[in-house]
């Protein structure tokens, strides 16, 4: 496989970013551990980062810890290491996170192995004193920062994300784990200010935390990555006026913080999230992640039409269907259509739309990043 310059690699990343036309277009990689040992094997070296050059990506990852991992050599990545209290492990195998969440593992119909939430801690909680006396809210403290200056400069050639699947930061998301996604769905309408007291703390983390990445490496990295998905498959979650009173501002001020650094800002949420764009826009979001054509509203020639001048669109290679199912010229026909619709005028980087899964056929990872490079 034709690798690009690593001159270069940066260069088109910020290009695409800021809506130059890049001199081709850059591509990322996001798989599961599973599918990085693959790659490994296939192209028989013993790192991610070499993997991504023998794919020809462009970017790399600072990884952000929102759970705790357990066996340091499962991440093939840089992160902050976590050194505060242990978190109990329990006889049938499953664990306290980070958050205190209880979580197994579990093998998925793909092969892949997740850490599945089995205990939500704070499910039974009704006000905001239970909230606040809980014991195992994490601390900045609790990590370990040294070493990312020197794992930056290892990847100076190339664009940096701080952030990344799994672990960057998140607020809906973890109040799934802590509270369920029932319950905190719940909360919005008839336990508003529990709802508040939960967000407000893992806000309150997510800030500290990565003040305390940031004062390491915020001059080296050149993307804060947060995710949060507000969309189904067909709609929101949740209507735009509850996003605006639980989730935009303490999400707003993560923003700050990575544009304090001169930092661009890259949103991952998934589903049809189409009415939450123009509120993204206005937060100071510049990057989009993942782009899936999951209804009318959401298909990329809208998005690039109606959004294309504000955001740069991230992923767009679908790991739902297209990856595992295509043949290889039809995975070829549609980075081909993604790249001329949401690549025109620069604005896009392509990526798979999240972790690719072991059901795809290595060929067709390899296939995907081989038609990009042979489009000029």
């Amino acid at each position: 496989m034709n690798q690009p310059s690593s001159s270069l690699c940066k260069k088109r990343v910020l290009d695409a970013i800021n809506h130059k036309e890049p001199d081709q277009i850059p591509c990322d990689y996001w798989g599961t551990p599973e599918v990085d040992w693959k790659l490994m094997e296939h192209f028989n070296v013993n790192s991610l980062d070499e993997v991504r050059k023998r794919l020809g990506v462009d970017l790399s990852y600072i990884y952000a810890s929102g759970i705790i991992y357990e066996d340091p050599g499962g991440l093939f990545g840089p992160t902050p290491r976590y050194v505060g209290p242990k978190r109990a492990a329990f006889e049938d195998g499953s664990f306290e996170d980070l958050w205190g969440v209880t979580r197994q593992w579990v093998k998925v119909s793909s092969g892949n192995a997740y850490r599945e939430v089995v205990k939500n801690p704070l499910r039974d909680f009704t006000t905001v004193e239970e909230v606040e006396a809980y014991e195992k809210w994490p601390k900045a403290e609790d990590f370990n920062y040294s070493g990312l200056r020197e794992e930056c400069e290892k990847r100076k050639d190339v664009a940096i994300v701080l952030g990344g699947m799994p672990g960057c930061a998140t607020l809906f998301i973890q109040c799934w784990y802590l509270r369920g996604l029932d319950q905190i769905l719940v909360d919005l309408i008839l336990a508003p200010k529990v709802a508040h007291a939960i967000i407000e703390k893992i806000a309150a983390f997510q800030i500290a935390y990565h003040e305390r990445v940031l004062e390491q490496i915020g001059d080296l990295v050149d993307v804060l990555m947060i995710a949060d998905d507000y969309g189904t498959q067909t709609s929101l979650m949740m209507s735009q006026k509850h996003f605006r009173e639980f989730f935009k501002k303490p999400t707003q001020a993560l923003i700050a913080l990575g544009k304090k650094h001169g930092l661009k800002i890259m949103l991952h949420c998934d589903g049809n999230i189409r009415e939450l764009i123009p509120e993204f826009i206005d937060m100071g979001i510049d990057i989009l992640n993942p782009i899936q054509n999951v209804g009318p509203e959401m298909n990329p020639k809208f998005l690039k039409k109606e959004f294309g001048k504000d955001l740069c669109f991230h992923g767009g290679i679908d790991t739902q269907e297209a990856l595992p199912r295509l043949s290889a010229e039809e995975l070829a026909k549609d980075v081909r259509e993604k790249i001329e619709t949401l690549g025109r005028d620069g604005g896009y980087i392509l990526s798979p739309t999240h972790m690719i899964q072991l059901d795809v056929r290595l060929e067709n990872i390899l296939g995907m990043y081989e038609a990009s490079r042979n489009i000029h």
